[in-house]
């Protein structure tokens, strides 16, 4: 699987990740000779996810499970992640967007739709969007 490459990343490696072992992650040069694999420590690991998935955007990392409302963050070439939102939302979509703010699909209960949200981790704000 694609570890979903988003944006300016490390211009001479492309990243993968594992199905079976959703905490590794491959990096491979662009002439496809150096193949490394490196295991994503997570600060807590006591989560009861059901699909781990990671998404690299520029130079850092995201691991998330939108069951579990909980998104990890963690810096190339460190692969030790950090919780930086806990609580705000589950969702069954994310993209990070950058300076903290991610955008999210998730199921409004109250309109029982999908729904575009944005969250932020610095401010711990989700704004939701239903009318689109």
């Amino acid at each position: 699987m694609l570890a979903q490459l988003q944006g300016r990343n490390d211009a001479h490696k492309i990243y993968l990740g594992n199905y079976t072992a959703p905490l590794i992650l491959t990096s491979i040069n662009l002439d496809l000779k150096d193949v490394e694999k490196h295991r994503i420590e997570l600060e807590q690991s006591n989560f009861n996810f059901r699909a781990i998935t990671i998404k690299v955007f520029e130079d850092e990392f995201y691991v998330y499970d939108g069951n579990v409302p909980v998104i990890f963050k963690g810096c190339l070439p460190n692969y030790r992640a950090e919780i930086v939102s806990y609580n705000k939302a589950y969702f069954s979509q994310l993209v990070p967007l950058g300076n903290n703010n991610f955008a999210i699909k998730t199921h409004s209960s109250t309109l029982n739709q999908q729904v575009l949200g944005l969250v932020n981790t610095t401010t711990d704000a989700v704004i939701l969007k239903n009318d689109i």
